[in-house]
């Protein structure tokens, strides 16, 4: 009887432990955001539009990208801190697909023009990888 439960129990936490996973909400390995955010502070802009998601990709062209990240970020400097104050999970985003997403705010201090909120959506894409497909900043 002791040996029933013991193989009872054992089973039970086996499969709690397959299934927790199952519904715990996807996380990057590591801050992907950050990374992206990265290439556009080191003005890479070709590099973050070849990194970013398919959706981006097809609402905006590689050279309008790269203008507007001219016109807009870099006049502001190169970014002496980033901070985040918010992250969290989103499944449905107006104007975007329904889909597996990760917002981020970060507070970002340029030394043009002080401190501004720095917004990304990363989308969980068909190969699991995470790819930016929003950037805001203000």
């Amino acid at each position: 009887m002791y040996l029933t439960m013991s193989r009872i129990l054992l089973t039970g936490l086996v499969i709690l432990a397959l299934v927790i996973p199952v519904f715990a909400a996807p996380k990057p390995e590591r801050d992907t955001a950050v990374d992206w955010l990265t290439l556009i502070d080191t003005q890479r802009f070709d590099q973050s539009w070849n990194e970013s998601s398919a959706f981006l990709k097809e609402h905006i062209t590689q050279a309008q990208w790269a203008k507007t990240l001219t016109d807009q970020r870099l006049p502001l400097g190169k970014p002496t801190s980033r901070t985040i104050v918010k992250k969290e999970f989103q499944y449905q985003i107006p104007g975007i697909p329904t889909g597996t997403y990760e917002l981020k705010v970060y507070r970002t201090t340029f030394p043009l023009k002080g401190e501004m909120n720095e917004t990304v959506i990363m989308s969980r894409e068909s190969d699991q990888k995470w790819r930016a497909i929003a950037y805001y900043i203000k």
